[in-house]
């Protein structure tokens, strides 16, 4: 192969890289209500049926249209125009199909709103914004708010996540205006569901002063929890000031392997069983199986490093074993594939030790020396 093929190849190979990442799913997460899906809506001449926003309510005389909705923001896919001067809210309702509630752990609602609104759920409030009242009335005046283009994200608290169902579940929200005579008005719902509430993709550096860093994911952001506690060899090590924190560092780690956890409260109940983070440091020379970069996680990056190396003339990876996905002995176009698999499309992790602990090669083979050093002290 001269060199100009294996130019072409290795753009190819790096440009289904990017598309693989672009155009997986995120299988922890499924909006369930987009912006533009059909609504049934009320215009807030007077009140609403008193059951408006219960599961069971007939909203077929309702009119019907997309979100947005609004006037004069030039953000609306259903125009109220006749509302300026005439009726102060809209309540608006969506049939919300859940035909797996372990798809839906966690729900949040996303709002672009001028000027304030209450959401229910089921019939339980879920969220509410710039207006008072249990339910507030018809004609109740919102405190003023600006539609900014982005959506605000409201996560559901227990209460209303212990009414969903499997099957027809109702989205209600009410939007009021500041006035009759306010210029302007917008609501944009979207919502999302969460199958995966813990934190994820553990991983554990040894930074040069010897303290461990731990780092990990979370679908949800903000992260919702109540705490998160770490645990080194089984015993308790510290809980997070913030347990939004997505990072910790053991600045005085015991000598020789230690093995962390990462456990997550969340309603009061810990995320444990399948879903505890554990990462080791062990001692000694060790690597993580697919970290081709010696990043101290597995990533798209690591793949493109490996078809550069291979296709490019690019910089060899510095622990061979490290780049050695599929611990075949030889590194080489399927590794890159293995990772990208394993990130993007559910497909198995790279061989033992894995990519997130940290550990010797299982294998021996004649890849040659492993210089790797974000396993150990350096």
């Amino acid at each position: 192969m001269n060199g100009s093929s294996m130019e072409r190849l290795a753009g190819s190979c790096i440009c289904l890289a990017v598309a693989w990442m672009l155009a997986a799913p995120l299988s922890s997460q499924e909006v369930l209500v987009k912006i533009g899906d059909t609504w049934r809506y009320f215009k807030g001449t007077e009140e609403p049926w008193i059951s408006w926003k219960e599961i069971d309510f007939d909203d077929s005389s309702w009119l019907k249209g997309p979100s947005g909705f609004g006037y004069s923001d030039n953000d609306d896919a259903t125009v109220l125009s006749d509302m300026q001067n005439n009726y102060w809210s809209v309540y608006l309702r969506k049939a919300v199909e859940i035909p797996d509630l372990s798809q839906a752990r966690l729900l949040q609602l996303g709002v672009d709103y001028d000027d304030g609104f209450v959401a229910y759920f089921n019939g339980i409030e879920v969220a509410r914004v710039g207006l008072t009242g249990s339910p507030p009335a018809f004609n109740a005046a919102a405190a003023s708010h600006d539609a900014t283009g982005v959506l605000e994200k409201f996560l559901f608290p227990a209460g209303a996540m212990a009414s969903v169902r499997q099957g027809t579940n109702v989205l209600a929200i009410q939007v009021h205006n500041t006035s009759l005579s306010s210029s302007d008005l917008t609501l944009r719902p979207e919502l999302t569901a969460y199958s995966q509430i813990c934190p994820f993709n553990l991983t554990c550096t040894v930074l040069t002063s010897g303290s461990v860093r731990l780092r990990w994911q979370t679908s949800i952001t903000p992260a919702p929890y109540d705490a998160v506690d770490i645990y080194r060899n089984g015993e308790f090590l510290a809980t997070l000031p913030n347990p939004a924190s997505l990072l910790y560092t053991d600045s005085d780690p015991l000598s020789g392997q230690n093995v962390y956890q990462v456990v997550a409260i969340y309603n009061g109940e810990e995320c444990r069983g399948d879903d505890t983070l554990t990462c080791r440091v062990p001692e000694g020379e060790s690597f993580r199986r697919g970290d081709a970069d010696d990043s101290g996680s597995v990533n798209l990056t690591d793949a493109i490093r490996i078809l550069q190396a291979l296709f490019q003339g690019g910089q060899q990876p510095a622990c061979p074993d490290s780049a050695d996905a599929d611990d075949s002995g030889q590194v080489n176009l399927t590794d890159a594939v293995n990772i990208l698999q394993h990130l993007f499309q559910g497909g198995g992790a790279p061989a033992p030790p894995g990519p997130t602990d940290c550990g010797e090669d299982p294998t021996d083979d004649t890849l040659g020396d492993c210089e790797y050093t974000s396993c150990t002290p350096r």
